[in-house]
Formats: structure tokens, C-alpha cells, sequence
């Protein structure tokens, strides 16, 4: 690695520090994470600074991040999937409606884009994967990535301010929530590096989706849930991973036109309120149904920012097993489903002569 890469990296990381730090002292919710990522994606607007985050370092802090996110699942707690089968069948439903309304609105709001890019931008979820769907049947690549990354900078923005204002939820909840380097014994940091390490590469061989956080995430949920270890990375750590991952996500803004991003702005705006209108819909008729936390069901069903919903969670003492558990079977849906239904969508759409 050259001088010229490191020196923008540990630019990029202080640069994502002192955004953080700013969000922090305004008592802001997920300081870290949100103000490394509105930090760079505006610096990497600007384009006059080389900043960069090397894929492998950000893929590790990941797997801090779903080490952390694993210990949610406590031995004796009463989060067991058994008991989750009609939020899971919501969850279900909910990602064919946010199909089926994404593609009514963007119909409308990009008519001028063919409907790879409409179908492939209006899915919830997946930035890389659906752009590379996305090209591979002709649509615009760049297009699908800029709905995405801005849906999920919008969503990670306005969820946890919602928070904030109405819960009480700052950056100083999280402090709480994990522990400190020097708590640690051998045994358990054998058992957290563990699982970060047979996460990674575990769902990796097995093509989990985003393997690097949900790998992990798995090993110590099973680690936690079997009582071998109540222990959690330390909060340096936890802090400093997400200030990699908001850097990481802000540097996807780089080599784009603020003429595209006004041109997607709408477009993206658009399908943050129907994810977020129809996530807290739903939420609020199973909550009804079932009694679950209305938080916890919202939580896991907002398609953007899987991380940042559960860092809430978890500071929140909300069922971070739960939220989790939801998140990633979303997840899993929108991979699986949205190639096998792009001919169906494909063959209504020439039947009816639309766009």
C-alpha cells in the first residue's frame, strides 16, 4: 500500500472522527456513525480531497459491528423465533408491497429511465447487488446506486432523530450499552474473536448476505444465546467501527454529480417515506395482533440501515434478537425474490403498454 493510500485513509478516518465528535457534543443520536457519514459523503461531493476506506478494513469493523449485534441474544431471554411466525409472515408481505409501491411511484417520478433501473432502484435493499442486477439487464447502475445510498442516508437520518426527539435517545445511550477494553477476560475475547473470525468466513462459504456483518452477527447470537459468554466489544472498539462504516458509506458519494443527486433526490426522498410509512403501518397492526413492542417490530422492518436500527435497539433495550432476526430475513427476501420477479413485473408491464 503506498504512502499516497494510507495518508488518505488516515485522512478520511480523522476527517469521519471529527464529524462524529461534532454530532456527539450536540448529544445527536448515533454520533459516530451518521457524522463520519455525513461528513465525508459531503467532503466526497465536493471533490477536492482523495478520501478512501480499503474494503477489508471496512468488512472487519463490520464484523465488530455484528459481534456486538449478536449478543443481543441472551441466554433465558424469551426472544425465540418459534414465537415470531406472524411478525415473519409480516415481513414477508411487507416486502412485495414496498415492491409493488416503490414501482407505482417511481413510474411516475423517473419516467425517463428505463424499467431495469426503476424496478432494480425500488427494491429495499441491496445497493450492490441490485446495481449489478440492474446492468446486466440494461439499466442505468449508477442511477440504482445513488437511489439506494441516498434512501439509506435519509432513513438512518430520520429514524433515529425521531428517536431522539421523542424517546430521549442520544449517543451517550450506547457508552451504556457496551463494555469497557479492561472487562474483558481471556475466555471472553477468545469467544468474541471467534466469532467475528468463523462469522466472516462461515457466511461467506455459505453466501449469507452481507456476510462480513451478518456472519458474525449469527456466531456470537448463538455464542450469547447458549450462556457461554455475556461479554461485548469494548466501546473504543464499538466507536470506532462505526466511524469505518459511516466513513465507508459517505466515500460511495465519490465521482458523483450534485446535478444526479438533485435529479434523484426526490425519486430517493419518495421511497424513504413510503419505507419508513409502510414499516411503521405494519408494525402498528401486528403490535395490535400479537403484542410484540411496536419499536421492536418498526425497527426490524425499516429497510435501510441495518446496523444503525439495531445500535438503537440495543441501547434502547429493545429485543436486539428480534430486530435482527427481521432485518436479515428482509434482507434475505429482497436477494431471492426481486430476480425472480423482474419477468413477471417484466411481462404486466408489456401487456399494459407501460413504460
Amino acid at each position: 500500500m503506498s504512502m499516497s493510500k494510507v495518508s488518505s485513509i488516515f485522512l478520511t478516518l480523522i476527517l469521519g472522527f471529527v464529524g462524529g465528535v461534532v454530532l456527539y457534543f450536540f448529544t445527536m443520536p448515533l454520533p459516530w456513525i451518521l457524522g463520519s457519514l455525513i461528513c465525508i459523503a459531503g467532503l466526497s461531493l465536493w471533490g477536492h480531497l482523495k478520501l478512501v476506506i480499503p474494503v477489508n478494513f471496512r468488512q472487519a469493523m463490520l464484523a465488530v459491528l455484528g459481534v456486538l449485534l449478536g449478543s443481543g441474544f441472551q441466554a433465558g431471554s424469551a426472544s425465540t423465533i418459534s414465537g415470531w411466525t406472524i411478525t415473519l409472515l409480516g415481513v414477508l408481505v411487507l416486502v412485495f408491497t414496498q415492491l409493488l409501491c416503490s414501482q407505482a411511484v417511481l413510474k411516475f417520478l423517473m419516467s425517463k429511465h428505463n424499467f431495469a433501473t426503476r424496478y432494480f432502484g425500488g427494491t429495499a435493499g441491496g445497493l450492490l447487488e441490485m446495481s449489478i442486477m440492474a446492468r446486466e439487464r440494461g439499466g442505468d447502475d449508477r442511477a440504482v446506486m445513488v437511489l439506494h445510498t441516498m434512501r439509506v442516508l435519509l432513513i438512518v437520518i430520520f429514524v433515529p432523530l425521531y428517536f431522539r426527539i421523542f424517546e430521549g435517545y442520544t449517543g451517550a445511550n450506547m457508552s451504556q450499552s457496551t463494555g469497557g477494553l479492561l472487562e474483558l477476560s481471556l475466555i471472553d475475547a477468545g469467544l468474541l474473536i471467534a466469532a467475528a473470525l468463523f462469522g466472516y468466513y462461515g457466511g461467506k462459504w455459505v453466501k449469507l448476505p452481507a456476510h462480513a456483518l451478518t456472519g458474525p452477527l449469527v456466531i456470537s447470537g448463538i455464542f450469547h444465546y447458549m450462556g457461554w459468554t455475556t461479554a461485548q466489544p469494548p466501546f473504543v472498539l464499538v466507536v470506532f467501527a462505526q466511524i469505518v462504516v459511516g466513513c465507508s458509506l459517505g466515500t460511495r458519494f465519490s465521482g458523483y454529480s450534485l446535478r444526479r443527486i438533485k435529479a434523484l433526490f426526490v425519486p430517493s426522498m419518495a421511497l424513504s417515506v413510503i419505507f419508513i410509512g409502510l414499516a411503521v403501518l405494519f408494525a402498528w397492526v401486528l403490535w395490535r395482533m400479537t403484542g410484540l413492542p411496536f419499536y421492536g417490530i418498526m425497527l426490524g422492518f425499516v429497510p435501510g440501515g441495518m446496523i444503525e436500527m439495531c445500535l438503537i435497539a440495543l441501547a434502547l433495550n429493545i429485543d436486539v434478537g428480534f430486530v435482527t432476526t427481521h432485518a436479515l430475513f428482509r434482507a434475505m427476501l429482497v436477494f431471492t425474490f426481486a430476480p425472480i420477479l423482474y419477468p413477471i413485473f417484466m411481462k404486466v408491464r408489456t401487456k399494459t403498454h407501460g413504460k
